[in-house]
């Protein structure tokens, strides 16, 4: 279980580094996404989109991104009414992942559980229950006392992870954090492309 958290929070944390840089808002688009809880048929993969689109096409539907590099697009926008930021990841100029980070700040940490746990619901709304659920503790330090979860979090204690599978697409939802910094993604991948992505973790 620990070896497949592993992968599962370096997969989405190399996915986030390229949100780790300084962002210029001076073309700030802000999108209203599809609602995640909509019982409305799902338009694409992710959100509008469909696997295997065009950087070209994503932009025709989505407007012009605040970042964009070799492989990546990012919006800003809202999900579920909490702040996010939205990324594209595309392969050989097709797209096979998407991301939701959530933006939002808590004074007090036991809020993002509750986000996350929002989320969960409405995700399990949609899609059905989770295939796979983690409520993973590295240290027992905090374990005992619910009040003290949040610290466990941004000191990197405790990890929540929640995985769907929908047909070719993998949907994972993890809350984490480290040094005092909490991280909430929600993310959605192509399986199929995902085999034809080269991993550098050569520099890690």
């Amino acid at each position: 279980m620990k070896k497949i958290i592993s992968v599962l929070i370096l997969s989405l944390f190399l996915t986030s580094c390229s949100l780790a840089y300084p962002i210029s808002h001076k073309n700030d688009v802000v999108v209203s996404p599809e609602p995640i809880s909509s019982t409305a048929p799902t338009i694409g993969d992710f959100r509008s989109n469909t696997w295997g689109d065009s950087i070209q096409n994503v932009e025709k539907i989505e407007g012009v991104p605040i970042e964009k590099s070799q492989g990546f697009l990012a919006y800003d926008g809202s999900l579920l009414t909490c702040p996010v930021m939205i990324a594209y990841r595309f392969n050989s100029d097709k797209l096979y992942r998407g991301m939701y980070v959530f933006k939002q700040n808590h004074v007090d940490a036991k809020a993002f559980i509750t986000d996350f746990k929002m989320i969960e619901e409405e995700l399990t709304n949609k899609y059905g229950k989770p295939s796979e659920q983690f409520e993973n503790w590295k240290d027992d330090l905090y374990k005992d006392d619910p009040s003290d979860w949040g610290m466990a979090i941004k000191v990197g204690d405790l990890t929540y992870i929640s995985t769907w599978e929908i047909q070719e697409t993998e949907i994972v939802l993890i809350l984490s954090g480290d040094n005092f910094k909490v991280n909430l993604f929600l993310q959605y991948t192509d399986t199929v492309e995902e085999k034809n992505v080269k991993k550098d973790t050569s520099g890690l």
